[in-house]
């Protein structure tokens, strides 16, 4: 049985900072009563029994303790494979020269593979040539009860950098009569959006989770329009308040049930709005649950073990 295991969860994630990566790295720490430890700060319990690997650099530990384990991804590194066009050229060298030795890392020594989606398992399939086990990071509905009401503006949930098409967002409100709010960190490259000064824009910047549900659950509808997301649990987090969600239609969009699908332009966004009816709905999230996260993550240790 797990619960009688020792669970190891290997990071180098800081977990002081407040967003998606450490809310589920603690989510899967809670679902096997495991530990989380910065393997380059602190040595694994000599009684360890299973260890998790988070990310590239705690996976490089594999070298070092040979205990059963599973490697679960967030999404084979973007900036290695499908992310680096933008970047400055010498980090574009860089991803070039990293490529073949991460691809080499895993093939040789990566098995057990988990991620978080079925988006995330055809970019490993297609960098690896690797399968992978997909376990959804889970929502918790129960945690968005609360008086819902439609106050009239479009909510959007997200960091503020060039992967979420925030400018498509902004340059579309700017042209229509409708309310928007966004709530999320703000890049240091993209601290030109604090200055924006428009009668039908807030932007908020970082908020408090308490805050942020009330915003779920006082909006009309919720917009998604990141590149290629991995799964997005801002659309899981709308439909637990009831609210229906407008998506890019692309990446882990296509896995939650978002409600109305669009490509990333500016007509189609301003088309979807225009067309939209405001409705508070239920919607069947028993796929996304921490209990279902729980039972499943369980069961791959136990196999993996």
């Amino acid at each position: 049985m797990v619960d009688a295991m020792v669970v190891v969860i290997l990071t180098t994630i800081p977990l002081s900072i407040t967003g998606g990566a450490q809310k589920f790295i603690r989510d899967i720490a809670s679902a096997c009563n495991g530990v989380i430890i910065n393997p380059f700060r602190q040595r694994i319990p000599e009684d360890t029994e299973f260890i998790i690997y988070m990310d590239e650099l705690s996976s490089l530990f594999r070298l070092v303790y040979k205990k059963p384990y599973m490697r679960y991804f967030f999404t084979p590194r973007r900036a290695f494979y499908d992310m680096y066009y933008f970047a400055p050229i010498h980090h574009r060298i860089l991803a070039i020269l990293l490529r073949p030795l991460d691809r080499w890392f895993v093939k040789l020594f990566i098995d057990n593979i988990v991620c978080i989606s079925h988006t995330v398992r055809n970019r490993i399939n297609k960098v690896y040539q690797k399968d992978a086990r997909v376990i959804y990071s889970p929502v918790h509905p129960e945690e968005y009860t609360g008086e819902r009401a439609n106050n009239g503006f479009w909510l959007v949930v997200s960091r503020v950098d060039k992967w979420k098409r925030i400018g498509l967002i902004l340059d579309t409100f700017r042209d229509i009569n409708e309310r928007l709010v966004i709530a999320g960190p703000i890049y240091k490259k993209y601290s030109w959006v604090d200055d924006i000064i428009h009668p039908n824009i807030i932007i908020y910047g970082e908020v408090p989770e308490w805050y942020l549900k009330q915003l779920y659950l006082s909006c009309k509808g919720v917009i998604c329009m990141s590149v290629d997301e991995d799964l997005g649990l801002v659309p899981l987090e709308a439909h637990a308040c009831g609210k229906q969600v407008i998506a890019v239609k692309e990446g882990g969009y296509l896995e939650t049930g978002c409600d109305i699908l669009i490509p990333p332009t500016k007509k189609a966004l301003i088309d979807a709005i225009s067309n939209f009816k405001y409705n508070s709905k239920e919607y069947d999230l028993t796929e996304f649950t921490y209990d279902t996260f729980k039972r499943k993550l369980n069961e791959a240790i136990e196999e993996f073990s």
